[in-house]
């Protein structure tokens, strides 16, 4: 049977309905009792195979451990080796199989299927097990695709496997030749514009004949017709290349430019105000730029000059490494450049991302992959050994010496100094130890519950509270962070738990160990604050809710963000987008768009920058107090939602944009928000997506003209105009605490009232004689709009009419402009 109009997915919990039904008509004993819902729920990665319909036709659930009630998960690789007589199968390479279910009528079809669609998602993955305590026979379809183990027939479990390269197999990598031309350029006819391919065609015939020792061109190949091609060279533009991006993390890789060290950092401080360009970029950089212009060859590094490969075999590129690095025996480091606009490559998934010097510099972004990052990676339990190595490892980080202490109180008592069950794992790649991962029992699981959208990710009741963990620290070096989702896969797998959760503090707050919240970020996903309810707890008295969920820690909860990594997120690739987005403004809408993109669990955008007057004002102390462009959303951001955007995501500058050119993608900031109309010479920003959310700018009436302005109008935009009014003199009359104003219902002044009752300040609109000496009358001024009542304005401040501001208390009422007019004093 076809299956054309079919499709290979990922499962979600909706599916558990028509998953039981397959499973009830056609249930494998070798599985044993299955709870489809908790599978989904666990299961490391679930695919469905689904109809135009979306209707589940069938379904596979797969694990890092063999099904229970065989081995205990954490102790599963002596058993498999003791079946097999062999050690290639690894947490890294294989992955078990606890469900498969499908209709009867295609379900070989859709096995093959679902079995090649798991090896395209998981390019690392090269072994599917099937252990099982229960004695059956398989169904024949599994039959066909799997393979006993051990010939042993005496085994008193279910051991078969299911190897790669029967359904999925690695590419053939061969050095390229002028016969492969008409191939290649079918494919990067399909796939590219770029001119330097399109408009020469003998253009890689000369990349495939002039080969040496600095440049190789080799290409992938299924039944001899080529299917991918990669060009390389060894000759680099070190000293742009050293300029442009921050390279300090690649140990010893240029010894002779830039001063780089053997030992090197593994980590950059990495700052929230950003660094423009002063002089306007005027060209943009070739696509080659990190490959011309050589200037030495004692580097250690080779990059890629071009890539291409058929959209069908993309999860195969990392086929061509292996093979690179065998080119090159003394190079250490693989250079990718790809344009900021341009999808990330699924070549570069193994790669580290380098981080730009400037937020305003190249228009590609860099990757770097290291020798080392193809040798095998073990996460196991932590030694007292391993001490010495890992003080080594952390002696460079911040709170470096708190992990140090936190992993000598484990080693003693296996708990931290409260008490709370410690545990603790390194990566280790051959005899060097490259990564330490340290997490304690959560203690605040209700607290979490109540205060973030956790069921946005898990079904909380099929968690039991020993399964949650808190990610204490976590260091990883920079070569190894392709294996990132493996290592918490592993410690999820060896801790027995299901989820882990990061909180991330304001500076200086938490005293956590984490090299880059980057790749934290690659593998964790936010969660969002609930919206809380303001509990009178003296009044509620025996009523009040629980402590556990208003304040665990007692004296006050320190807001965070939180980032939670499940079971069923390690083997997630997310989104990268690399364009350059920059949002003009900290408005209402500039926030909640930032929110929303940090904030998206399947996207990761590397490239976000706000540029504000006053920065991201997360921290500011007048927050409270909303100015026309910071308006209630604002409010709600300063308490609990506070830290939730994460800092490595965003970068702000300070300043405001003073001139666009859209021809060449360029803003001009200016740093003096009172600057005169001609705006002085600024620094230039790149962008590639522009987003103006600049708020309401509110301006002095027009009809006042070159006259100086009223002493008693004030346009209410930041915190310095907030200032200035505090500090203005007052009248305060009782008179007018007994009339307040009401006005039709608006945001602004909903927004502005609050801050105003803090400073003890009240809004009252009334109507003065002529004469200033005469009591003031009650009745208030009657108007239909705040449009109209702004170019009114000045017509009452010469006639002696006024806005009265007085302190006493505040009628909730508002108005639409009222705002850019108030409080006016007479």
């Amino acid at each position: 049977m076809s299956l054309r109009g079919f499709s290979v997915r990922r499962s979600e919990s909706s599916d558990a309905e028509q998953i039981t039904a397959l499973l009830q008509k056609n249930h494998c004993p070798v599985f044993g009792r299955v709870n489809v819902l908790h599978l989904l729920e666990k299961a490391n990665l679930c695919v469905s195979l689904v109809s135009d319909l979306d209707l589940v036709l069938a379904h596979a659930s797969f694990l890092d451990h063999p099904i229970e009630g065989l081995v205990d998960q954490r102790e599963w690789e002596e058993l498999v080796q003791c079946i097999s007589g062999t050690s290639r199968y690894t947490p890294m390479n294989s992955l078990f199989l606890h469900l498969f279910v499908s209709d009867a009528s295609f379900a070989a079809e859709a096995s093959l299927e679902i079995i090649r669609a798991v090896y395209r998602a998981v390019p690392e993955l090269k072994f599917i097990l099937l252990l099982s305590p229960h004695l059956h026979k398989l169904d024949q379809v599994l039959e066909q695709i799997f393979e006993p183990l051990q010939s042993d027939s005496d085994l008193k479990c279910v051991a078969q496997v299911c190897s790669r390269e029967q359904h999925w197999p690695q590419l053939s990598i061969r050095p390229a030749r002028v016969e492969d031309h008409d191939d290649v350029m079918q494919i990067f006819s399909e796939q590219t514009t770029l001119q330097t391919i399109m408009k020469k065609p003998f253009f890689l015939t000369e990349l495939m004949e002039k080969q040496s020792e600095q440049n190789h061109s080799a290409v992938c190949e299924i039944n001899g017709a080529a299917v991918g091609f990669i060009s390389v060279t060894t000759t680099i533009n070190v000293k742009n290349l050293l300029r442009l991006y921050n390279l300090s993390q690649c140990e010893g890789a240029f010894p002779e430019h830039g001063g780089q060290s053997e030992e090197g950092k593994l980590h950059s401080d990495q700052s929230e105000e950003g660094r423009l360009q002063t002089d306007k970029p005027e060209s943009r950089e070739e696509p080659g730029a990190a490959q011309t212009e050589p200037l030495s060859h004692s580097h250690k590094a080779f990059s890629v000059q071009f890539f291409t490969i058929h959209k069908d075999y993309e999860s195969r590129s990392v086929d061509f490494l292996p093979y690179l690095f065998k080119l090159f025996p003394d190079r250490d480091l693989c250079l990718v450049t790809v344009p900021t606009m341009a999808p990330e490559l699924p070549l570069v998934h193994n790669f580290s991302r380098i981080s730009p010097r400037d937020p305003a510099g190249p228009l590609h972004e860099l990757y770097v992959l290291h020798r080392i990052a193809l040798r095998p990676v073990v996460v196991r339990r932590a030694l007292p050994s391993d001490r010495p190595l890992l003080v080594d490892l952390v002696r460079r980080l911040d709170h470096g010496d708190v992990l140090l202490q936190d992993l000598d109180q484990f080693y003693q008592t296996e708990t931290d100094q409260d008490c709370v069950g410690v545990q603790s794992f390194v990566v280790q790649v051959g005899p060097q130890v490259l990564g330490v991962v340290v997490i304690r029992d959560e203690q605040e699981v209700e607290f979490l519950r109540a205060h973030y959208s956790l069921e946005d990710f898990i079904y909380f009741s099929l968690h039991s509270y020993h399964q949650h963990a808190a990610l204490r620290h976590f260091v990883l070096h920079w070569s190894q962070r392709h294996c990132r989702q493996l290592v918490f896969r592993e410690v999820l797998r060896l801790s027995t738990r299901t989820c882990l959760y990061y909180r991330v503090y304001p500076r200086d707050v938490h005293m956590s160990c984490c090299v880059d919240l980057d790749l934290l970020l690659d593998c964790a996903v936010p969660v969002r604050p609930r919206p809380q309810i303001d509990f009178p707890l003296e009044e509620l008295g025996q009523n009040a809710p629980s402590n556990l969920i208003t304040d665990p820690q007692g004296g006050g909860q320190t807001p965070f963000s939180l980032f939670l990594v499940s079971r069923k997120l390690t083997l997630e690739q997310k989104v990268v987008v690399n364009a350059r987005i920059t949002v003009c403004g900290a408005s209402e809408t500039g926030l909640s768009l930032i929110q929303t993109l940090c904030c998206s669990p399947h996207l990761r955008f590397n490239n976000l920058t706000l540029v504000s007057t006053y920065g991201y004002h997360g921290d500011d102390e007048y927050l409270h107090f909303l100015s026309t462009s910071r308006v209630c959303y604002s409010h709600a951001l300063s308490h609990s939602q506070g830290t939730l955007f994460p800092l490595s995501s965003l970068k702000t500058i300070r300043g405001s944009v003073v001139a666009i050119d859209r021809k060449c993608k360029h803003v001009q900031v200016c740093s003096d928000r009172k600057s005169s109309t001609a705006a002085p010479s600024g620094d230039w920003l790149r962008y590639d997506l522009l987003l103006l959310c600049s708020g309401l700018q509110y301006q002095v009436p027009s009809e006042i003209g070159s006259e100086p302005v009223p002493l008693n109008l004030w346009t209410l935009e930041d915190p310095e105009d907030r200032e200035e009014l505090c500090a203005s003199p007052v009248p305060h009359s009782s008179s007018l605490s007994e009339s307040p104003v009401s006005h039709s219902s608006s945001v602004s002044l909903r927004s502005l009232t609050p801050a105003l009752c803090v400073s003890g300040l009240s809004l009252q609109l009334c109507e003065s004689p002529v004469s200033h000496s005469s009591p003031l009358c009650a009745s208030p001024v009657s108007h239909s709009s705040s449009v109209r009542l702004r170019s009114l304005t000045p017509a009452l401040c010469v006639s002696g009419l006024s806005l009265q501001l007085c302190a006493s208390p505040v009628s909730n009422s508002s108005s639409v402009r009222l705002r850019s007019l108030t409080p006016v004093v007479s």
